[in-house]
């Protein structure tokens, strides 16, 4: 078999250090913005391999901007399977027509899998595009199954005329499947914390709510000398990948926290020295070392440090990171409750429980290893 991955992309491989290797703009732009869709296409990687024959099985990733030039020909000849690394890829604004039309020009099978849709909260429709549409439409045709987020994406979908589809979560969630006493585990006196930020969207209610949340808990951060993981192209980011803070940025660093004169110093230092942002799964486990809770909003940030075995909970915020949590049994709390109380880190740790996730990960595997074994052909 042919395997043909197509939407979120993978980790960087082997020796391709970040640092030594690409520009930041460019792996920020080859990561669809955001770091952390590295996770979503690492996770269905790490499955496609794990599957396939080595003697006999091919493996390739086509990010879209080779996909648009590559025919509907192309495709049929040179490959046996799509797979879709899906990521929030069902909302008002993403048009996937030019997928839907290059691939029902072919006859390959197409199974997809870490499908979400995205909304402020579980009673708001999606105004989806027509071609949008039309793309799931013929990848429920083409496969045994879609693999969706959760109930409220499973909800959408079916909306959109999709009648065969499951809900497992993120493919990232089972990369330790095969180690069969992966558990998560709270054991430490004093934290050493990873914080993750969310500060990349102005739409939801919620987004206000992370600010003034975010606000007071990166100061918390920066007093307990912990660490501020960032996915996304914001000031912090460039600051952290170069490791110096030039003046524009630190302008908008300094309105966005309002960062008093007095506070200057040690905000400066900490975005340096404290934070950090990865494109490559080594660089981004070698920052986690030493930390034994990770927590904030960036849900598949969070998933890195659990993959890990690190506790990790999650400041849920709108129907995505919500749903996901629900799916794989991972603890969370959502940001209004959060902004009613301010809860501390060590008060977070206390609070998440990992009974569920630990007693549930071995049967969510193996369900999930069934729905594999249904799609790829």
């Amino acid at each position: 078999m042919r395997y043909l991955m197509i939407g979120a992309g993978h980790f960087l491989d082997g020796n391709d250090k970040q640092s030594n290797v690409f520009a930041f703009n460019d792996l920020l732009k080859q990561s669809g913005g955001n770091s952390g869709n590295y996770m979503i296409g690492e996770g269905v990687r790490f499955h496609i391999l794990d599957f396939m024959d080595n003697d006999t099985d091919t493996f390739e990733y086509m990010p879209w901007s080779k996909f648009r030039l590559t025919t509907s020909a192309q495709l049929d000849e040179n490959y046996d399977q799509v797979i879709l690394a899906g990521a929030n890829m069902i909302n008002e604004k993403a048009d996937f027509s030019f997928a839907y039309n290059k691939l029902a020009a072919t006859s390959l099978p197409i199974f997809a899998m870490g499908v979400g849709a995205q909304a402020e909260n579980y009673s708001d429709g999606i105004k989806v595009p027509t071609g949008t549409i039309n793309f799931f439409k013929l990848i429920d045709e083409r496969s045994a199954s879609i693999g969706v987020r959760g109930d409220f994406t499973a909800y959408i979908l079916e909306s959109m005329g999709c009648s065969k589809v499951e809900i497992n979560g993120c493919p990232s969630y089972y990369i330790n499947k095969n180690n069969k006493d992966f558990y998560i585990e709270k054991n430490c006196e004093i934290l050493n914390s990873a914080f993750l930020m969310k500060r990349d969207r102005n739409k939801y209610k919620s987004d206000m709510l992370l600010k003034e949340y975010q606000s007071a808990a990166l100061r918390e951060c920066i007093d307990k000398n912990f660490k501020l993981v960032v996915q996304t192209d914001y000031a912090e980011a460039s600051t952290a990948y170069n490791k110096v803070m030039v003046s524009e940025p630190w302008g908008r660093l300094k309105k966005y926290f309002s960062i008093k004169k007095e506070e200057e110093q040690k905000f400066n230092n900490f975005f340096i020295n404290n934070t950090g942002i990865y494109f490559c799964w080594d660089e981004w486990v070698d920052f986690l070392k030493g930390v034994n809770f990770s927590y904030g909003a960036r849900f598949h940030g969070n998933m890195v440090a659990l993959m890990n075995g690190i506790p990790a909970l999650n400041i849920t915020h709108d129907t995505r990171t919500k749903e996901f949590c629900e799916t794989l049994n991972l603890p969370y709390i959502d940001i209004e409750s959060l902004d009613k109380k301010y809860m501390t880190s060590d008060e977070l740790y206390d609070y998440a429980n990992f009974d569920n996730f630990n007693s549930q990960y071995g049967i969510m595997c193996k369900k999930f290893d069934d729905f594999l074994r249904l799609n790829l052909n």
